[in-house]
């Protein structure tokens, strides 16, 4: 175990090993806060109950728009104002972008580490400990350790078990997520992934299997989440090193543990194989609802972005994934305003989600990232109110295809997996459907209450914004 380190702030004492981990963003980040909360546990330091307590605070940041970085960087600020002399490190997507000294100085950021470098984190922690501490005695808080590595990380032998989760509660054992890879290939022109978490990389299957194990023999999560930036390029090998597909991993782990729902994101247009469509159908377990992002219906446009298909070859598709998964649900992303979108090429995308009909959507406006191929070689030529105008249309067509399509599972029956407590009403249980749609049930039953983690056979009477009940 690291000895706790007494060191001097002002008035203010604090023991060095009390961390505590902000999340931001994505699924992804969340498998990854677990994944460095296991490691700086392992090195001897304990996770505080909240931000007051702990003498290092650790912010897991999304890049992909400018507005997650903003908050994080306004939540840095807030700490500081408020004399807060914890340490603050920066991980995540975030982290290349600020691998600047100066940079680092001007936040308050004491600690940089990029995703592939998360075992070099209990060392960085304490020599910057040890960096500050001195910098403190001689009344000099200007020193700014700020670190970056590139080593093409899987992190096969790391993930967290019941000794470092600690106890949980109801709630957290519902959901459990696993990365399968890391990193991405594609260098869509418009994204920061490849430049801030590397070529992909695939763990190995019994890696995986044994994280699966943990998570729901071990933990006693109910369902299951594969995450990957695109998972159907998944390329694992056996033991006997026979080459194992996604559609493979996702029919061993259903078959292992049939009780537990398998669900997984996000997959990619381009290379999506029909062997996976036929995977899902063949096991009740894994969930009959796929994320497949569009981001434009305009063929110009995804050629800019290098999304490598066509708007026909993503509906024919589509088509294939409704005609051979029975009741699938379908959800996507797109992205208005990107750079050279003409007035025609926005109205190719609203066509095509008027034809495809989304069960729901993620919008965004075009938000420039440095060191992307758009940012290097295109010109954010769209102004920002055209941008916000397109977003709107954008965001009330998907809307009211949603409502309409909710309203077409009045009378449906579904199991849904009992997830959370309501925010709105303590008596009411909100769930997910298998085929990815929000619902909210009374917490009782046959006048007995449903249990967080417990699947529940519901009927659907009615729908209340995006959400069935």
């Amino acid at each position: 175990m690291i000895k706790s380190m007494v060191i001097r702030t002002g008035r203010r004492y604090f023991a060095v090993g009390d961390f505590h981990i902000m999340t931001y963003g994505c699924q992804m980040n969340v498998a990854d806060s677990d994944l460095v909360s296991t490691i700086l546990q392992r090195a001897g330091f304990a996770k505080a109950p909240d931000l007051k307590s702990a003498s290092v605070i650790i912010f897991n940041t999304c890049s992909i728009r400018e507005n997650a970085e903003a908050k994080v960087l306004r939540k840095i600020k807030e700490l500081k104002d408020q004399k807060n002399n914890s340490l603050i490190g920066i991980i995540g997507c975030m982290a290349k972008r600020f691998n600047d000294t100066n940079r680092c100085s001007e936040h308050g950021i004491n600690f940089v580490v990029s995703p592939d470098c998360y075992r070099e984190l209990p060392k960085i922690v304490k020599q910057v400990t040890q960096v500050q501490n001195s910098m403190r005695i001689k009344g000099n808080m200007n020193s700014v350790l700020c670190t970056n590595f590139q080593c093409g990380e899987s992190y096969n032998d790391i993930y967290p078990t019941l000794k470092e989760l600690g106890t949980l509660s109801p709630k957290e054992k519902v959901n459990g997520f696993v990365s399968i890879s890391r990193g991405c290939n594609n260098f869509c022109s418009y994204c920061i992934v490849p430049y801030t978490r590397g070529r992909e990389t695939n763990r190995d299957p019994e890696s995986i299997m044994a994280e699966v194990r943990e998570q729901v023999e071990k933990i006693g999560v109910k369902q299951i989440t594969l995450l990957g930036q695109n998972v159907n390029s998944y390329k694992g090998q056996s033991p006997n090193a026979k080459q194992i597909s996604f559609a493979d991993l996702l029919a061993r782990i259903a078959k292992a543990y049939p009780e537990t729902r398998i669900r997984f994101t996000s997959p990619h247009p381009k290379d999506f194989p029909v062997d996976l469509l036929h995977t899902i159908t063949s096991y009740e377990n894994i969930c009959k609802h796929i994320h497949l992002p569009l981001q434009s219906g305009s063929n110009s446009t995804l050629k800019r972005m290098r999304r490598n298909y066509t708007i026909e070859g993503y509906i024919d598709l589509v088509n294939q994934m409704r005609t051979i998964i029975k009741g699938v649900g379908i959800s996507t992303d797109l992205i208005c305003g990107f750079c050279g979108e003409t007035k025609e090429e926005f109205e190719d995308t609203m066509k095509a989600v008027s034809k495809i009909r989304f069960d729901s959507a993620y919008t965004f406006a075009f938000s420039m990232r440095e060191n992307t191929l758009a940012q290097r070689t295109m010109r954010d030529d769209v102004s920002e109110q055209i941008k916000g105008e397109r977003l709107v249309q954008l965001i009330e067509l998907t809307n009211k295809i949603q409502q309409e399509e909710y309203r077409q599972e009045i009378g449906n029956t579904h199991i849904i997996l009992a997830e959370t407590v309501s925010k709105k009403s303590q008596t009411e249980i909100k769930g997910v459907t298998g085929n990815g749609k929000r619902c909210v049930v009374s917490e009782l039953i046959n006048k007995e209450k449903i249990p967080l983690g417990a699947y529940v056979k519901v009927k659907v009477n009615g729908v209340v914004g995006k959400t069935l009940r």
